[in-house]
């Protein structure tokens, strides 16, 4: 494992540990803030980062994984948003979070459109 992998595994950790302390001080400013700076971060690494995708089989791989964690994520997001509020009085001190999975899935099909769109576009 490379030196580049290391680290942006240990900057998703950060993230990750930012998330789950911005849940439990209930603010999310400090969610936003480490995503933010960790979307950062792994741009930085990730343009350092010299390898080249070097077949079509790992592009179609890595295109399909991609797709596959962004519909899971939507799925376990909304049904564990869902839980939050349909039993309201039993997770009512974590309804922040339960209104910050609905707003990343608001955020990740607008993205998702708005990139399909382009994409269709150039005719990829």
């Amino acid at each position: 494992m490379k030196k580049i992998d290391i680290t942006m595994s240990l900057v998703m950790v950060a993230v990750v540990i930012a998330v789950l302390a911005s849940v439990l001080l209930e603010t999310a400013v400090v969610s936003v803030a480490a995503v933010l700076i960790g979307m950062a971060i792994m741009f930085a690494l990730r343009t350092k980062d010299e390898r080249k995708i070097k077949d079509e089989l790992v592009y179609r791989i890595s295109e399909k994984a991609s797709r596959r964690a962004f519909q899971l994520f939507v799925l376990f997001a909304g049904i564990t948003g869902a839980i939050i509020f349909l039993w309201d009085g039993a997770f009512a001190q974590f309804s922040q979070a339960a209104y910050t999975l609905f707003y990343s899935i608001c955020l990740l099909l607008i993205l998702y459109l708005i990139f399909y769109f382009i994409y269709s576009r150039k005719g990829l």
